[in-house]
Parts: C-alpha cells; structure tokens; sequence
C-alpha cells in the first residue's frame, strides 16, 4: 500500500510539472461498483453472482491537447463475488453461497480523448491500474438435506470473518491486483459522469497449486466533481 501511495504521489508531482504547459484539473469522485470474478478450474460448480459495491477517492487530470489528456487517481474500491451452488453426493444434497468482499486501494492511469460539444464534453478513457487489498469480509452459509450429516464432517462452516489476504491455503486472496480498465462519459461544467469496466489481469487466487484461477472483474457507475 506504501508503494501506491508513493507512485500516487510521484504521478501527480509528475502532472504539476507540466502544468505551465497544459491545463491542469483536480477533483473528486464516487460512485457504484458492480463486482464479480471470473473463475476458472473450481471443483464444483458454482453460479456466480455479481455483488453491489462502492468506490470513492480523487483524481488529477492535466491536457496535452485539447482533446488528449492523461488522468491518474487514488480510490478506494471494493470488489468480490458471490458464489451460489448445490452438488448431490449420494444421499445427501448440500447447498450454499460463499461471498467475499475485498477492499482495495487502487491507482488508474488512464489516457483520455475528449469531444467538446461545447455545453457538454464527451469523453474515452482506458488504461492500466494497480491495486492493493487493505480489508474485506467472507461470509458463508452452507446446509445439508437428505440425512442429519454435521457441516464439519465434510469440510464446511458457516461464518462470517474478515478476509484474509496471502498466498498459502489459510489466505483467502491475493493481495496485489493488476489490470485495465476502459470507459465513456460525459462532462457538463464541474460536474462529469462516466460508466468503465474493470478487467482484471492478474491472477488473486491465494493457492495457485490447485489450479484454481480468480480475476477480478468490476463495472463502475461514477459521479465527479471537478475543484479546479
């Protein structure tokens, strides 16, 4: 997390210097996040849900052109997913959902084309981001029909604890996320709106050695406000 904060820091010291040649914008932004995860290689199958969520942090802008510009920004983000299944093992049925819900600090840094209709500019984004998990929760409900069969006996529990970030089996995720993100909006005065999709590239499965593969994946609806 240090390290984001410090590249945060570097890109915007990175903008200001060019501020005497391009415009230069700061602001804020918040907004809904839809998150899921694309899974691969799981032992059973699962039906994966996306799970509501929020981002919200600040940005810096600055113009190379007039209608190219470069934008960078720190956020917090939460991602996650929620996995719903139901397997038959002989005389028994077991169902339930596993849903986690990781908290991330991430720094987009994105290039950016504008089409300025005067009262209303349209704008293109895409570009990499990193991220670094800081908090989350797992929260898992799980049920036996068939015969009076204990959880426990076949592995599973029912609970509700914070998530755990690593790369051994008692982690749950990984910590370090990487990917693109790409997105259209519109910008009217101070105020800008804007729908991306985030496409995660790296691997956050904690326990690669299953085979097991998790990438997270996340549409964002965001409100912004321009202070300068």
């Amino acid at each position: 997390m240090k390290n984001l904060i410090i590249v945060f820091a570097v890109l915007c010291s990175f903008a200001i210097s060019y501020t005497a040649k391009a415009q230069f914008h700061i602001g804020v932004r918040g907004g809904l996040n839809m998150a899921n995860m694309s899974v691969k290689n799981i032992p059973v199958a699962t039906d994966n849900k996306s799970i509501p969520s929020f981002h919200i942090g600040g940005f810096a802008e600055f113009d190379l052109t007039k209608k190219i510009g470069i934008e960078t920004g720190l956020y917090l983000s939460g991602k996650g997913i929620n996995s719903e299944f139901n397997q038959s093992l002989g005389f028994i049925t077991v169902s339930g959902s596993a849903k986690i819900t990781p908290l991330y600090v991430e720094i987009p840094v994105n290039g950016v084309y504008n089409f300025d209709f005067k009262l209303i500019k349209l704008r293109f984004f895409a570009g990499p981001y990193a991220a670094y998990g800081i908090g989350g929760k797992v929260n898992s409900d799980f049920s036996v029909s068939g015969l009076p069969i204990d959880l426990s006996s076949l592995g599973l529990q029912n609970e509700s604890r914070n998530l755990v970030f690593g790369s051994d089996t008692t982690s749950d995720i990984r910590p370090f996320d990487f990917g693109v993100n790409v997105g259209v909006g519109a910008q009217f005065k101070k105020f800008d709106f804007s729908i991306q999709y985030g496409l995660g590239l790296m691997n956050v499965a904690a326990d690669n050695t299953t085979g097991y593969e998790s990438r997270n994946r996340v549409v964002r609806f965001t409100v912004g406000y321009r202070i300068f």
